[in-house]
């Protein structure tokens, strides 16, 4: 299995090929181009799931996924080699308010055949997670209206005691 490219869908779309590195904000998706061939002698097409994984390699060999993406494949019986070419999209998570949001960081990139595990490409340190614009222009929005709210409670509660008051002085 070879990858040969990577893009990220989002606001932007960006083309690097390994071993460049690629930024993303969280929210942001991954997709992985890659590559095999592969020979299958049965008469009917069989169904494989790329898995593609955003993670670090654990110092005991275990890969510790942060996000992770799965598709599908049917392939064909062939007799002799055939090769095939798809995409993995890995999705990382925006979280809400910074919660739940895929951690900031430099990560390796794995994909894998499923039930196949021995058959993966692996790069290291191919993805950097940043924290993004949009984290900081959300929070100011809540403080904004939180601001906006403060100043107009005063003026309605003003105005509704002078209606009590003249409401009460006729």
């Amino acid at each position: 299995m070879q990858i040969y490219g990577l893009q990220v869908m989002g606001p932007w779309v960006l083309l690097a090929v390994p071993p460049e590195k690629v930024t993303l904000q969280p929210g942001q998706t991954l997709r992985v181009h890659l590559s095999f061939n592969y020979k299958y002698r049965g008469e009917e097409p069989v169904t494989i799931t790329l898995h593609g994984f955003i993670g670090t390699r654990q110092a005991d060999g275990a890969f510790r996924s942060v996000a992770d993406g799965a598709f599908e494949v049917a392939l064909a019986p062939s007799t002799e080699f055939t090769p095939w070419e798809g995409a993995v999209d890995i999705p990382t998570g925006a979280g809400l308010w910074g919660i739940g949001a895929t951690p900031t960081g430099t990560y390796d990139l794995m994909v894998r055949l499923d039930e196949l595990p021995e058959v993966s490409a692996e790069v290291s340190g191919a993805v950097d997670i940043v924290s993004g614009g949009a984290d900081m222009s959300g929070m100011m929005g809540m403080v904004m209206m939180l601001v906006m709210l403060g100043m107009v409670a005063p003026m309605v509660s003003e105005g509704m005691a002078e209606e009590g008051a003249a409401a009460g002085g006729v």
